[in-house]
């Protein structure tokens, strides 16, 4: 079983620009469809199950990183992180398809009106909203380094996401990110403490008197 996924990792791996080329062809076809979609009774059912496949892809993009820093190493792991930024613009889209079938034609809100937990969730789409329009070529060699401090927001929108869901009251993908949030933290404090550990069995030489 365990060579088996690694095979089938592998493969899309090795064939990672074909189906790069197929899922930027999958965005224009989710667009298509939320106009479809848009006039038809059973949208705001639709919208909802896209906030949820926006959660479990925002999820997916924080698990190469995490696993880096637990020391976990896998082919699965790799798969993710060649597709990562496909599956970051996936979840931007599909967090959008789910304000504007949720929201249509009320787009604009009254922020004095709005409830805490939609205003959550609207900070949560301009942050990402940055992130979603430098995930490109592009972006990441105009701004440099400044580039990587930039996608360190996707951090700060994790809890506001954390927040919107906790609100809603929304029982299981407010405990999924709960855990998350908890796995993300235990994983920036084990990497800390290795790299402290290894700091201090290794200490810079000193340069002579």
């Amino acid at each position: 079983m365990k060579e088996l996924v690694e095979n089938i990792c592998n493969f899309f791996i090795e064939k990672s620009s074909f189906f790069i080329r197929l899922i930027k062809v999958c965005y224009l076809a989710l667009i298509l469809f939320v106009g479809i979609v848009l006039s038809s009774p059973f949208h705001g059912k639709v919208g909802n199950f896209f906030g949820e496949l926006s959660v479990l892809f925002y999820v997916a993009t924080l698990l190469p990183g995490m696993a880096m820093r637990l020391g976990v190493h896998h082919t699965f792991f790799t798969l993710i992180r060649v597709y990562r930024r496909h599956i970051g613009i996936a979840m931007y889209l599909f967090a959008l398809s789910h304000v504007v079938l949720n929201k249509f034609p009320d787009l604009i809100p009254d922020f004095s009106k709005t409830p805490t937990f939609e205003l959550m969730g609207i900070v949560a789409i301009i942050i990402f909203l940055f992130l979603f329009i430098t995930s490109n070529n592009f972006s990441q060699k105009l701004l440099g380094i400044g580039w990587v401090y930039l996608h360190r927001l996707t951090y700060v929108g994790m809890f506001f996401i954390l927040l919107h869901l906790s609100i809603l009251k929304s029982s299981t993908w407010g405990v999924l990110m709960w855990v998350v949030v908890l796995f993300q933290l235990t994983s920036f404090y084990i990497y800390a403490r290795r790299q402290s550990s290894k700091t201090s069995t290794n200490p810079p030489l000193q340069s002579p008197q």
